[in-house]
């Protein structure tokens, strides 16, 4: 990509030099137009798609209009490329926690595509540059939650792959430019999910690795770009708000800041386009820093809401004249791309050893039973789906008896087995997983000993390490994850008092910080992120019908949403396909619009339960599978 950089500011200067040299005086508009380069945008989606969507630059209006789209195997954390007028996609998932070794081309003149040579590994979230026509992969995260430090060079004109020296330190969320030749990788997260602020120098001609000036903050899922003898290093920070950009002088070697005023920081892409760095936030966000004065402005979103947008500058000739441009989602990508579905599970009524499953058709808004487990215990356990494979910790075999027993299910095999046990025995505790390990936190205990504790799990080593304890002990909280870190809702003390409270987990600093309270004491609810929000749904037996409420992620602000939720206690909330959709008690079902907050009864699930939950597996898990 920084070929096509360096050539974009070369081009610029060569019309300016072309202006000055006939004495004529050009506006910024016509400089804009005569600009042989425009800007495409790539990256998964919002929601999750198998259907990669292409959004094409108009520099003369700043707007974005649809390009093109594509189907292909990965539908998320896959790394994009632009070369040789075709946009390659390095590996990524092609289930829920499954990455993949294929390479895919999509030829941007004749719109044709085809799979390439694959790596020698399965991987994701890896760092890609060209370097005289050979592309370079590196790091990432592969099988098990390994993190890399190879290198894989990958030549287009023979279709074959060589490995090349491993970088100093294994990392993913990197990083990557070139400069002059070699390639730059910065930052990312290392092995202990240790964020780093190292800079690495590659040089292809003796296939060694240097260290350059390490930068002055710690960053991950960030982007580096070079302009004018300084590379900029932009967001990247969980723990800073508005986390400072900075710049490296090449010839100085000295970091210093720049301006900074982008919300959300990390998922960031940047790139030299007409003599600007045109940063691409997440989701929908764009800004153009001026390089010169450290100057941000925001510019007007893109159409497609994305978890990392990457953009690309590409020759005009290889894109059609934008303003004529009209291409629409075809109904197949909306709806039938949509590579998960969703499952329901939990204690059923009346009380059995048999953990029932339920798949939902989506098409027909109906539920089947598919399959189902044995369990010792019979109610307040919690389950979680992750890898292919659902969660069950803990739970009761008697009023005051609680179980340390974990039971995974394998939905490919349809096997159980039983796991390393948790430290404590418990009952009603919540479960998330962060980069590959999963958090079970509170409870009750013996005794009905309220829980502060918080132990992970790591399903490579089927090993459990003790974390920072939350702020406040409690059972029947309600516990989910957003950009990395783990949000703690409401609950029960062990005064039998109920909470409103809001505590954030970092597992990077393995420390807790207090969040923004509700508005309403909520337990036997859930919490579920969309639409930049934060929402509480449900829980609260003294309320007639307790309104949700949702917290806006900027302003910190929580406001009322429209609820009518019969029997609001025990509820379950997953994003699903845009809305959100709510498992109630017994086997009651809603969806939630997060832009309108408009909520609608769907039909009900067969399994009656008392606390139903729900997750996202991929359509793959349940296709072959006859329902009944």
């Amino acid at each position: 990509m920084s070929n096509l950089k360096n050539i974009s500011i070369l081009s610029f200067l060569a019309i300016l030099a072309l202006v000055h040299s006939d004495n004529v005086t050009e506006t910024e508009e016509s400089l804009k137009s005569e600009y042989p380069y425009t800007l495409i945008a790539v990256g998964p989606t919002n929601p999750k798609s198998y259907f990669c969507k292409v959004e094409i630059y108009n520099p003369e209006n700043d707007s974005w209009s649809m390009f093109t789209e594509f189907k292909m195997n990965m539908h998320d954390e896959y790394t994009p490329f632009v070369s040789h007028g075709k946009l390659f996609i390095f590996g990524g998932k092609i289930g829920y926690e499954v990455f993949t070794d294929e390479v895919f081309a999509f030829d941007l003149v004749t719109k044709s595509s085809s799979y390439l040579a694959p790596m020698e590994q399965e991987k994701g979230i890896v760092g890609v540059a060209e370097i005289d026509g050979y592309i370079y992969v590196s790091g990432g995260m592969g099988a098990n939650y390994t993190i890399l430090d190879i290198v894989e060079r990958y030549d287009p004109a023979s279709n074959t792959w060589t490995e090349m020296a491993p970088m100093l330190t294994e990392k993913y969320y990197h990083a990557v430019d070139t400069w002059e030749g070699k390639m730059y990788v910065a930052g990312g997260v290392s092995v202990g999910f240790d964020d780093l602020n190292s800079l690495e120098i590659y040089d292809p001609k003796s296939n060694s690795w240097t260290e350059g000036t390490p930068m002055q903050i710690y960053r991950l899922r960030f982007p580096i770009v070079f302009w004018n003898n300084h590379l900029f290093a932009l967001g990247g920070n969980w723990s800073i708000d508005g986390c400072p950009g900075e710049r490296l002088d090449l010839s100085t070697q000295e970091w210093s800041n720049i301006t900074n005023t982008m919300n959300k920081t990390v998922w960031t892409d940047a790139v030299v386009f007409n003599d600007k760095i045109i940063v691409s936030g997440r989701e929908i966000k764009n800004y153009e820093l001026n390089p010169k004065t450290n100057e941000f402005k925001k510019m007007n979103p893109k159409i497609i809401s994305r978890s990392f947008a990457k953009s690309f500058v590409v020759p005009n000739t290889l894109v059609p004249d934008v303003q004529s441009l009209t291409v629409e989602t075809t109904e197949e990508s909306s709806k039938s791309d949509y590579p998960f579905t969703l499952i329901a599970l939990g204690p059923s009524i009346p009380k059995s050893n048999s953990c029932i499953l339920e798949a939902y058709n989506p098409e027909t808004d109906s539920w089947s039973t598919f399959d189902k487990f044995q369990l010792n215990a019979t109610d307040e356990y919690t389950a979680f789906v992750s890898n292919g494979k659902i969660f069950v910790f803990g739970g009761r075999i008697a009023i005051d008896e609680c179980l340390d027993e974990v039971v995974a299910f394998d939905l490919a095999t349809r096997k159980s087995s039983y796991l390393a046990p948790m430290g404590q025995k418990k009952k009603s505790a919540g479960v998330v997983e962060i980069d590959g390990y999963i958090y079970v936190s509170g409870g009750m205990g013996e005794n009905f000993t309220v829980l502060d504790a918080v132990e992970r799990y790591d399903p490579a080593s089927n090993t459990w390490t003790v974390m920072a304890p939350m702020l406040k002990e409690r059972y029947f909280h309600a516990v989910n994850t957003w950009e990395g870190k783990m949000y703690v809702a409401g609950g029960i003390t062990e005064e039998d008092d109920n909470l409103n409270t809001l505590e954030i987990y970092d597992p990077h600093s393995n420390s807790w910080t207090t969040g923004t309270p509700m508005q309403f004491e909520r337990y036997k609810f859930s919490i579920v992120f969309s639409d930049g929000s934060l929402f509480a749904i449900g829980g609260n037996w003294t309320l007639d019908d307790v309104p949700g409420e949702r917290l806006d992620l900027n302003t910190q602000e929580w406001s009322n949403i429209t609820n009518t939720i019969e029997n609001s206690v025990w509820t379950s909330a997953v994003v699903f396909d845009k809305n959100i959709i709510i498992a109630g008690n017994m086997n009651n079902n809603y969806e939630l619009n997060p832009k309108t907050n408009e909520l609608r009864k769907l039909n009900p699930k067969k399994v009656l339960r008392s606390s139903p939950k729900s997750f996202l597996i991929p359509k793959t898990l349940v296709s072959d599978i006859e329902i009944n």
